[in-house]
């Protein structure tokens, strides 16, 4: 793990602040972490030498310099750009040297995100992958889907992981399973095969943690998929998206994270659901949606985005992979407490375990009224005994 940048002060001389203004007027951002245009600020460094990259990105735009500078003169040449070897950095308004990766912290939208068996979350974007950590991104990557996932395509649709420790990953009509990283023989195979009912070119697929059921989206619509059932899929769904409070349609991509709740995404921003009140956490502060880049790439931005990300001005965002006060753990810990199953039309949530949702009493109105009642019969012993006494 890294050290997190995201809200931490910039303890930045002078000169580095001028060596990046000068810099960035030549060039755009490395996704070199050491190169002096990286996009973040970094620490004060002693003895500070440019990274081959800085040095490679300003060669590929005016090439290697072929004589010593001379002091007393003033020398222009134009020299072509050295072939070979690129630089990661982008020229503003010049060609593109750098390596086909996406960068995550200019174009934040994935195609899919899981968290595997062995508790690794990975996320994917085109042909590429990230290891996602509860600071940041891992260090290493991205890398070539190909190089790791043998078997495994790129521009995913969608990928999930069940509780048994099997990872499905959605592209098209097929789909793919893994176990960790290794594909299982006899994929890829027709969606129809083992998920029948659910329709190909999904938009996202994840186990929600209100029921630990499997959820399929698409444009406007979802479906419900239990393996267990015959058919799979009930013929009352789809369903309307907007049953999900908060959720907007065409979704990205969604899973479960460590800390047993469930995230959606969608372009540049993503939504915490809270399993209890049945709708994206509107109590958060900052409130949700919130982007993607600074809360889960740990991405730098500057001082007046950072405190329009937070209503608390300069206060640090919290990472999402950590319980920060007993509110947070207390929501969590009645997420597992109060578990939600999809029951029927007429009421979509009820509470596991046989509550007759023909009542109109939701789970919240129950855990009221269940306060309720504990008050009122303190109050009445407390009248018992003083006139008793």
């Amino acid at each position: 793990m890294h050290t997190p940048r995201c809200g931490v002060k910039d303890i930045v001389g002078h000169g580095e602040e001028a060596k990046r203004r000068k810099r960035y007027a030549l060039q755009g951002h490395s996704s070199v972490r050491d190169s002096l245009m990286a996009p973040f600020y970094q620490r004060y460094k002693p003895n500070f030498k440019l990274h081959k990259d800085d040095i490679l990105g300003i060669q590929a735009l005016y090439g290697k310099r072929k004589e010593p500078v001379a002091t007393s003169t003033t020398t222009t040449t134009t020299t072509e750009a050295p072939k070979g070897e690129k630089s990661t950095q982008k020229p503003i308004d010049g060609p593109d040297v750098s390596s086909d990766a996406p960068d995550l912290c200019f174009d934040s939208k994935i195609d899919a995100i899981t968290r595997i068996s062995n508790g690794n979350t990975y996320l994917f974007k085109g042909d590429y992958y990230w290891k996602v950590e509860t600071n940041g991104l891992a260090d290493g990557y991205p890398r070539r889907i190909s190089a790791d996932w043998d078997g495994l395509p790129g521009h995913l649709d969608a990928a999930l992981t069940w509780a048994d420790g099997k990872t499905f990953f959605f592209k098209g009509k097929e789909y793919w399973r893994f176990h960790d990283m290794r594909m299982d023989s006899g994929y890829p195979k027709n969606i129809q095969v083992g998920f029948a009912g659910i329709p190909s070119d999904i938009d996202a697929a994840f186990v929600w943690s209100g029921n630990g059921k499997t959820y399929f989206f698409k444009g406007k619509e979802y479906w419900r998929f239990d393996s267990k059932n015959d058919p799979p899929v009930s013929d009352r769904y789809p369903k309307p998206i907007k049953n999900w409070g908060g959720l907007p349609n065409s979704i990205d991509a969604a899973f479960k994270w460590e800390n047993g709740l469930t995230y959606f995404f969608k372009g540049s921003q993503y939504y915490r659901f809270n399993d209890i009140d049945f709708e994206v956490d509107t109590k958060a502060r900052p409130a949700f949606p919130r982007q993607t880049s600074i809360w889960w790439y740990d991405c730098k931005t500057s001082n007046a985005a950072q405190k329009r990300a937070s209503l608390f001005g300069n206060k640090k965002p919290i990472y999402v992979g950590i319980m920060h006060n007993n509110m947070e753990e207390a929501r969590v810990s009645a997420s597992s407490s109060n578990v939600l199953e999809v029951d029927d039309t007429k009421s979509e949530w009820v509470k596991h375990g046989g509550v007759d949702d023909s009542s109109g009493i939701s789970c919240k109105t129950n855990i009221e009224l269940t306060i309720l009642s504990i008050v009122i019969t303190f109050v009445i012993n407390i009248v018992f005994h003083c006139t008793a006494a």
